[in-house]
């Protein structure tokens, strides 16, 4: 019976060793999560002409976030498992960030206004981003989605322009739109981790310490 009971106690020590710590470390310990950036979506670069009284930037665009979900590369295979349990996807955003739109006088010059960019997402929710700024909104994987951005710019965000020493009129300035939407979520991948963790630590440690140990009792001869 003692003998069972050693054998029992040596299984469960090697259990322990090469398959729970490993799978712990990986699961618990080691980091196993990160906010994943999917693909931009850039609106057009060229110019937009001014209108009468302010100059007027819209654009419309669709997208199918489902092609996004992925992991990336954390692991080599991880397309291949990317897929509850080893990997969990959460709170998907879709952000919309303005980098640096400008406005062009006659004469060549660049002016960065003060403005808002007004964003309807999915005919459901209404967002306001500064200039140089973001905003993010809510959304689900498994649905398309579309938004519409207007720019409004004021002639108090204009600035002085002149031109042939009278003011610029709006159909002689002219926008060129600066912002991205792209869409950020939340990556869980501790049972993936921790899974290949066991392999790994067996070949990258306790396999070489065995082979020490062994050599160190058998003679530095023993293969």
């Amino acid at each position: 019976m003692m003998k069972i009971d050693g054998q029992a106690a040596n299984y469960a020590a090697r259990i322990i060793l090469l398959v729970l710590i490993p799978f712990l470390i990986g699961y618990w310990i080691v980091p196993h999560s990160e906010t994943v950036k999917g693909d931009l979506v850039t609106n057009p670069a060229e110019s937009v002409a001014g209108g009468s009284d302010t100059i007027t930037y819209s654009f419309s665009h669709n997208y199918d976030i489902a092609t996004q979900n992925k992991i990336g590369s954390v692991f080599p295979f991880a397309n291949y498992l990317d897929f509850p349990p080893f990997v969990s996807h959460a709170n998907l955003q879709i952000c919309f960030q303005d980098n640096n739109s400008f406005l062009t006088y006659p004469n060549g010059t660049t002016f960065e206004p003060d403005f808002n960019w007004h964003v309807n997402f999915n005919n459901r929710v209404n967002l306001t981003v500064e200039d140089e700024s973001e905003n993010c909104t809510s959304a689900s994987f498994d649905e398309k989605f579309n938004y519409d951005l207007k720019a409004y710019i004021p002639l108090s965000s204009v600035g002085n322009c002149t031109y042939n020493g009278v003011p610029c009129t709006y159909d002689q300035i002219s926008f060129t739109p600066r912002i991205i939407a792209y869409p950020k979520w939340d990556v869980q991948y501790g049972l993936l981790q921790g899974l290949v963790l066991i392999p790994a630590i067996y070949l990258f440690i306790w396999y070489p310490i065995a082979g020490i140990v062994k050599k160190v009792r058998h003679g530095m001869m023993e293969n």
